[in-house]
């Protein structure tokens, strides 16, 4: 995520939630002391219908929610995590399995739904490890998110070159993007060109500020955990870059709703060709 870390005195409030549709009693004890003194609630349910009580009822904002493969009743969870995911919350979903052949069904069928990471029973739901898994799901969370933003304004053309910088968002070089894709750098230069959009260098900003403002939006993360994440200069640096390119201040950008709040400055900045190219 990064997760909050617990503070003293008025900082260590709690400031988001995890939801787990988790059914032992071990299995809870694991992850709520993990995740308990890193100002977070965690919320543990038993069945779907409860799960979307708690999503719904939410007091802070979700950090994760981890679901196992069925319910308390033996309900398939995977319906949820579509309606979860088709319903643009943005937040991250993570499946808690079982390893074994006989439930590879299940497990496919969850991320096959949408979950953005797995989780396994008794190998990574602790500790450090349990900690990665969420940041991970919430990274992917994020790209997707951001790219998601994005492909509203940017034309179809341009969605490999999307899609690769919000999902790596610390590539800084046009050439890594070229190298990871397979092209010349002066083919992703004609690319756009040919669109008439903004010039790989831009694109590769915007898709940095999207993932970086999703974040700022979605997270109780510093600006400077973020820079450090995205590894930008300085938190410095990715201020005055969201400035320069948005017009709007890192805390601005952060009310207004990350990523979303990001494309709308991008669109306002486009030229006439790229939103016919889109339109069309």
């Amino acid at each position: 995520m990064t997760l909050p870390d617990g503070q003293s005195g008025d900082a260590n409030r709690l400031q988001q939630c995890v939801i787990g549709l988790v059914h032992g009693p071990a299995e809870r004890a694991r992850m709520a002391s993990t995740l308990r003194g890193r100002s977070l609630e965690v919320i543990f349910v038993d069945r779907v219908a409860e799960l979307r009580d708690a999503v719904m009822q939410a007091r802070l904002p979700i950090a994760a929610i981890i679901l196992e493969v069925r319910d308390a009743d033996g309900r398939p969870v995977h319906e949820i995590v579509e309606d979860l995911h088709a319903g643009g919350t943005g937040t991250p979903l993570v499946a808690y399995c079982r390893p074994g052949a006989e439930h590879s069904s299940d497990i496919r069928s969850l991320v096959l739904a949408g979950a953005h990471q797995l989780l396994f029973h008794g190998i990574d739901d602790t500790g450090i490890a349990l900690r990665h898994i969420l940041e991970a799901a919430q990274q992917a969370s994020v790209s997707e998110r951001a790219a998601e933003e994005l492909m509203r304004v940017v034309p179809r053309k341009l969605a490999t070159f999307v899609s690769h910088v919000t999902r790596y968002p610390a590539t800084q070089r046009v050439s890594q993007v070229a190298d990871a894709l397979g092209y010349h750098r002066k083919t992703l230069v004609n690319h756009c060109a040919q669109v008439g959009f903004l010039s790989p260098h831009e694109l590769l900003c915007w898709c940095r500020l999207a993932v970086a403002g999703e974040l700022m939006a979605r997270s109780c993360r510093t600006i400077e955990s973020i820079a450090h994440q995205l590894d930008f200069s300085s938190d410095t640096g990715l201020r005055n870059m969201m400035k320069r390119y948005t017009g709007l201040k890192a805390s601005e950008v952060r009310e207004r709703g990350g990523a979303r709040c990001v494309v709308a400055a991008m669109r306002r900045q486009l030229p006439a060709t790229a939103e016919r190219s889109k339109a069309g």
